[in-house]
């Protein structure tokens, strides 16, 4: 077989050409309320190098163009959602985006899943004061109820995704009453208020959850309560 040969400037006008069909069919598709939608490329019809793809929803592409690396920039002033099904944008509570950035906010509808560790806050000494151990802790456990539960009927078109329909736990009002801090708002009923840019319920009805991590701190108090008591057993024996 002959080899094929390509007249470079011919590739170049068609890729050329390709670009600016592409540039047309955007500005087609697109509302006249998008200030900014490109998607952009060097002539040569792909990125290498010292090069960036900005997708930009807003006025700040200017900021991504004037960093020197390969990256991928995705600008929105106003925050982005990620959609994976296309009857979600219109099906109400159940159908809320998979997952929305704002902000310092990045909030997910179903779960999350990483094949390495996730890390974060800090723990070190050096940057704590007022350290005090945790008392009467085995008291304080007794008032958390571990418990095996069903999900209630219509849980999902409150905006809950839930993995299975019978689980284990505890009560986030049984820990809110001896680690106020280790409860915090339902991230399914939080939205950002457009406003005032602070988080808010969406029902009204401030809907709890539990951060599993607070209570270790408090078991390990406990297990300490507990074995001061055994010791002092076996020295009355």
């Amino acid at each position: 077989m002959l080899p094929i040969k390509y007249d470079a400037r011919s590739v170049q006008q068609e890729l050329n050409n390709l670009n600016e069909q592409l540039r047309t069919l955007i500005k087609v598709v697109n509302t006249d309320e998008v200030q900014t939608n490109l998607i952009n490329a060097k002539e040569q019809g792909h990125i290498y190098g010292k090069q960036q793809l900005v997708l930009n929803a807003g006025e700040s592409a200017s900021i991504a163009g004037t960093q020197d690396d390969e990256i991928v920039y995705i600008n929105a002033e106003n925050g982005f959602q990620v959609n994976s099904s296309p009857d979600n944008w219109g099906s109400g509570w159940a159908g809320r985006k998979t997952a929305t950035v704002k902000g310092n906010l990045i909030s997910v509808q179903g779960d999350i899943t990483a094949s390495g560790s996730i890390t974060g806050s800090a723990s070190d000494e050096r940057l704590k004061e007022n350290i005090t151990p945790i008392p009467n802790a085995l008291d304080k456990v007794e008032q958390i109820r571990g418990v095996t539960f069903d999900w209630k009927d219509g849980v999902e078109e409150k905006g809950l995704v839930t993995t299975n329909s019978h689980e284990t736990g505890v009560i986030a009002q049984d820990v809110q009453r001896v680690i106020p801090d280790a409860v915090v708002p339902a991230p399914f009923d939080r939205q950002v208020n457009e406003e005032t840019g602070e988080t808010e319920s969406i029902s009204g009805e401030d809907y709890l959850t539990v951060k599993p991590e607070k209570i270790i701190p408090l078991l390990i108090e406990a297990i300490k309560e507990l074995k001061a008591e055994v010791e002092e057993l076996k020295a009355n024996q």
